[in-house]
Formats: C-alpha cells, structure tokens, sequence
C-alpha cells in the first residue's frame, strides 16, 4: 500500500484497500435505493444475464436487444427481468453505468459494428488479464471513435469480464475519485488501468476473496467483484459515505 493510499485510512485503518471480503460484501447487500431493499438482487440479475449471453455468443453475433443490453442502452431484456422486482423508475439501464446519452457509441451498437467484436474478442472469458490485452482491445475500440470518453469501452468491459473492470462513468466518478485518490476527468485508457485497475487488483477484498461456498449469490458476486465496486459508489444510492469507510 503506498502513502496515498495509506491516507485513506480513518481512525479504524479501514479503507477501500484494506476492506475484508466479507466487510465489502456486506456493503454491496447493503445498497438500498431510497425505500427500495436489497439492490444487490438487481445487479445479481444484470450480472447473471451478461455472463450467459457472452458465454454463447460474439458481440457480432448477439441479437441488436443483447447488444444493447450489454452496452447499457435502454433494452427488452431489462425490462424482462425487472418484471419479478418492485418497479423503480426509469432503472432500465441504471446499474453498473448507462449509455443513453452517448448517441455516437449507441450508432455503433444498433448497426452492429464487426470492430466492436473484434476488440472485445481481445479480452478472454476466463484467466488473468493484463494491461497489454486491455490495450489490444483499445487499439481496436480507437478505431471507430474520436470521442475518447471512457464510460462506454468500460461498461463493455465490466459486463464480459465483471470481476476485472468496472464502468467509470458520471453516476460513479466522485466517489471513485475520493475513494482511490485520482481525478475526475479526462481519464484515458492508460490511466483507467495504472490509477484504478491495478490498484484496485491491490485492495484485500479483491486479492483475498471468501466467499460463502453454500451461497450462489455470494459466489456470483465474487465473480463479479470489481464491477459490483459500483454497489459502494453509484450516486443514485444510499451505502457508502466515502468518508468513513
């Protein structure tokens, strides 16, 4: 752990870096969203769905409700799967960040852009990933965009490999940015994995997970473990004070 991240801790050492498995865990089942309970059965259900449809298919060979499922556009698939949960407005593409104002990224998604595949194709299902697949993925995403906003390639990322990335996105950023000490803006790629990435790899709950062997849900959220990060920093809900973590 360096200095900064030394810092970050309050008068009970307890930061972002050094949060147990369980203590994170129970942070994430925490979430609440105004009178609505137990948020984390949503995200379950986001999570669950992302890893069936990318475990069958290509991004190219997705149907155009999948994509844009996962590229966090407004979709039939959420829908769906919100029938079974207390209705919460306009949650459609709420969590684990949402794309609907990113007009140029949903162009690219709706007519079903081979480059697209073809970059997340750089990142495996399963095993390790470094920064030089990350990069391999970017040269590929650069390619169709002059807009370098970092929200759209991540939200691809964190929902094929969740327990790697998470979406770094407007609802997020602040909280993010106390937690592990970097900026707000102008994030690039290279940032994005030296600033949070890797740090992030560092953190306890992350090295040194344990979840409950007799608990699917816990062991789908191990699974995920970065993107549920989310859970502990969305804006639009009510967990984690940043500053007394």
């Amino acid at each position: 752990m360096d200095n900064k991240e030394k810092n970050m801790t309050n008068d009970n050492n307890k930061s972002i870096f050094n949060l147990t498995w369980s203590e994170y865990y129970q942070k994430i089942t925490g979430e609440t969203f105004g009178e609505h309970r137990q948020i984390y059965k949503r995200r379950l259900a986001i999570i669950t769905t992302a890893r069936k449809i990318f475990k069958n298919n290509k991004f190219c060979d997705m149907n155009i409700e999948e994509r844009k499922f996962i590229a966090g556009m407004k979709n039939n698939i959420t829908d769906e799967i919100f029938q079974s949960f207390q209705c919460i407005e306009d949650e459609n593409t709420e969590w684990f960040g949402n794309m609907k104002g990113a007009g140029y990224f949903k162009h690219e998604i709706i007519k079903n852009n081979k480059l697209l595949s073809l970059a997340l194709d750089e990142i495996p299902n399963s095993g390790k990933i470094n920064k030089q697949q990350f990069l391999d993925f970017f040269k590929i995403y650069d390619k169709m965009f002059n807009i370098k906003y970092i929200a759209p390639p991540t939200r691809l990322l964190c929902m094929k490999r969740p327990d790697v990335f998470i979406c770094l996105n407007s609802a997020n950023r602040d909280k993010i940015s106390k937690l592990f000490n970097i900026k707000k803006h102008g994030i690039d790629k290279h940032y994005y994995w030296d600033k949070l990435i890797e740090r992030l790899f560092s953190c306890e709950w992350w090295k040194n997970p344990t979840p409950d062997k007799n608990s699917q849900n816990e062991i789908i959220i191990n699974n995920a473990r970065a993107a549920f990060l989310d859970s502990l920093v969305y804006n639009k809900t009510n967990n984690l004070n940043v500053y007394e973590i």
